[in-house]
């Protein structure tokens, strides 16, 4: 009910109230067209004096009309919906009010004139225009002005006298702060030769040592608290036993060697640290000692039908170093004697 009795009723008052904004676009009809379906023809005969095009704008819309730059006596047909009662000319550039009227009577033509006294109105507004134009850029251009100036001369003497001060400050503070750097030197030296002359129980030989005889093999935790003897960084035990463990690890052969500490792989540069560079050489030579030829060759059917078949029954391939291993009896855990540890179920098999 509401939106049949008061819709219709506020889109006539308000049609009337505006006007025509764009008499020129299409008329589309609504739901309520019935209201403003009526179409009325006004004519509207123009005289421009002007040397350029103006708009004619009716009820305060949008320009219902284009007005060619020196007619005289120009007739245009234009559809409006409502007689407008208010009419304002405006010029296209820039856009200024050149005149503006009312007319209460109803009429069909409408007479838009824009004379002598006019374009005097016009050049005037533009003069205005362009002074106040002008006057603001003046006025930004000596406000860059003044605040450079007072760049120049309050803010950056300003900084200049702070920055000398944090210099005279600095200069102050300096000696102190050698000094105690000087302190803080010698205490840390003193700390470090008293820890070098503690004795420390090896967790390995068990042997008491000072602590400069100690050294880690990997950088991770330990996996007991009674092996962690330094409560430093890292786990740690003497020399001579990181020594022969990894030296021994070497001469098995193995390609992973863990640290017995951590249980964690020995890094190269811990590994070349201990036992030196030559026997880090060693180490990347039985590395690239592999396998894998071998586990091809097999693979390809190259050594036998019966041979490859029996293997992929009963053996499996290291994932490291690709050696053929028969499991008997035991759990699915294998260790192989490069150092890598895996699931038989899991290992590469022979696929020949």
């Amino acid at each position: 009910w509401h939106r049949r009795t008061i819709l219709p009723a506020v889109a006539a008052t308000s049609a009337a109230r505006m006007g025509v904004a764009c008499s020129w676009m299409p008329w589309s009809a609504g739901p309520h067209a019935a209201v403003l379906s009526e179409r009325l023809v006004l004519y509207v005969e123009c005289s421009n004096s002007l040397g350029q095009e103006c708009w004619l704008f009716f009820n305060g819309g949008g320009p219902a009309m284009s007005i060619p730059a020196y007619c005289d006596k120009h007739l245009e047909r234009v559809e409006v919906a409502f007689y407008p009662d208010r009419f304002e000319v405006f010029s296209k550039k820039p856009c200024l009010l050149l005149k503006q009227w009312s007319e209460t009577r109803r009429a069909h033509r409408v007479v838009v004139k824009i004379d002598q006294d006019d374009i005097l109105e016009f050049t005037k507004i533009s003069a205005a225009v362009k002074i106040q134009k002008r006057f603001r850029e003046v006025r930004a251009r000596r406000r860059h002005d003044a605040a450079v100036v007072l760049q120049n001369r309050i803010a950056r003497p300003l900084f200049e006298k702070r920055t000398k001060a944090a210099r005279v400050l600095q200069a102050c503070v300096r000696p102190w702060l050698d000094e105690r750097l000087r302190v803080h030197l010698l205490l840390q030296t003193a700390a470090r030769a008293w820890l070098y002359r503690r004795k420390i129980e090896c967790p390995i030989c068990s042997d008491t040592l000072p602590r400069g005889f100690f050294t880690y093999m990997s950088t991770s935790p330990a996996t007991s608290a009674d092996l962690d003897v330094t409560r430093g960084r890292y786990s740690e035990c003497c020399r001579s036993c990181a020594r022969r463990y990894l030296q021994l690890q070497l001469g098995e052969g193995k390609f992973v060697i863990k640290c017995p500490l951590t249980g964690a792989a020995v890094p190269e540069e811990r590994f070349a640290a201990i036992v030196g560079a030559q026997a880090l050489r060693k180490l990347t030579d039985n590395r690239n000692i592999s396998h894998q030829h071998r586990f091809d060759m097999v693979n390809d059917g190259a050594e036998g039908k019966e041979f490859a078949d029996w293997c992929r029954t009963h053996a499996r391939a290291c994932p490291t170093c690709h050696v053929l291993i028969f499991r008997y009896a035991g759990c699915d855990h294998m260790a192989c004697r490069c150092g890598m540890h895996f699931n038989w179920s899991q290992a590469p098999m022979i696929s020949a």
